[in-house]
This record gives C-alpha cells, sequence and structure tokens, in this order.
C-alpha cells in the first residue's frame, strides 16, 4: 500500500510541475523569439520555430542567401525538418523588382479571401492547394512589395493563419 502511495503522489508530482511550465502566448506580444534580420528584411523567429534566409539559386547575392527572403517554420531545428514542417515564406520585392501578384487560377480549389490588414499593410489574400498541400497566398503591393506563402499544414503538424505566433511573425515584418 506504501508503494502504491508513493507512485501516486509521484505521477501526481509530474503532473503538476509539467503544468508550471511554459504556456502558450496568448497575444503577439507574449510570443518569444529572436529577429532574423538580413539587413533588408527582418521578422521575429519566435521559439520553436526555425528560421533561415531564402536560398541564393541564381549567384546574385555575396554568399549563398537571398537577403530578400525570410522562412519560418514551426517545429524545425534544421533546413531538412522544414520538409516536415508547416511554414511561413516572406519575400520581398524592392522597389526596382515587379511582383507579379499570384494567380488563384494556377493553384487547385482556390478560394479568395477578404483583404487582410496586418501591421498599417493590407494584403489580398486566398486559399488553396498546390501540389495536394494547403497553402494560403497573402501579398500587398503598398507600401512595400511583399509576398507570403504559408503552408499550414505539413505531416501531422498544423499552424493557422489566426495562430497567436503566426500573427507575431507577421506584424514584425520590417523592410529597411
Amino acid at each position: 500500500m506504501k508503494r502504491f502511495a508513493g507512485i501516486l503522489v509521484t505521477i501526481i508530482f509530474v503532473a503538476v510541475l509539467s503544468s508550471c511550465g511554459s504556456k502558450a502566448p496568448k497575444t503577439i506580444d507574449d510570443v518569444k523569439g529572436k529577429e532574423l534580420d538580413s539587413g533588408i528584411i527582418s521578422v521575429l523567429v519566435p521559439d520553436k520555430w526555425y528560421g533561415f534566409f531564402g536560398k541564393d539559386v541564381f549567384d546574385e547575392y555575396e554568399g549563398d542567401i537571398n537577403p530578400y527572403v525570410v522562412n519560418v517554420y514551426y517545429d524545425a531545428k534544421s533546413d531538412w525538418d522544414t520538409l516536415s514542417s508547416p511554414g511561413v515564406m516572406i519575400t520581398y520585392y524592392g522597389p526596382d523588382t515587379i511582383m507579379w501578384e499570384p494567380n488563384p487560377d494556377t493553384y487547385e480549389n482556390a478560394e479568395l479571401m477578404d483583404d487582410i490588414v496586418i501591421n498599417g499593410r493590407t494584403y489580398k489574400a486566398f486559399k488553396a492547394t498546390s501540389l495536394d498541400y494547403p497553402i494560403i497566398m497573402l501579398w500587398s503591393k503598398e507600401p512595400d512589395q511583399i509576398q507570403i506563402s504559408i503552408w499550414p499544414e505539413n505531416g501531422k503538424k498544423k499552424i493557422s493563419l489566426d495562430d497567436v505566433e503566426v500573427q507575431a511573425i507577421l506584424n514584425s515584418i520590417k523592410i529597411k
């Protein structure tokens, strides 16, 4: 009987301690993380998320990164983890670059969404399917040309446009 009581006390103690851990943020101001800054664009990378710059596939910039593209993936620890994690890709098109607006007709199951205002920018939006994966596209041409691709589901992991951490990422976008 003493052994059973000891095990029960241990289980209760572990349950109480685990519930004392960090709680999910309730507002964007509660979201903790680090800024990822290329000198051209910066965004918040929340804790438990992985951020990195786009790859310079055309060898246009110094080094191996494209400083106009930022990727932020949930519950990822490396570039490889992004293959199984939902994420957000933010692309800034400089003032001398033409940004072609995403066309819902090039996607499957496209549904236009109401305009979305985030941090003073109004984004046009639609949700669709791309290669059997859900995608949410946002884009704005004023005051800056920004395109955001959100992959809300990948594997068993999911994020939402309404998630406070996703909102914190989008609200943190700064063009230098």
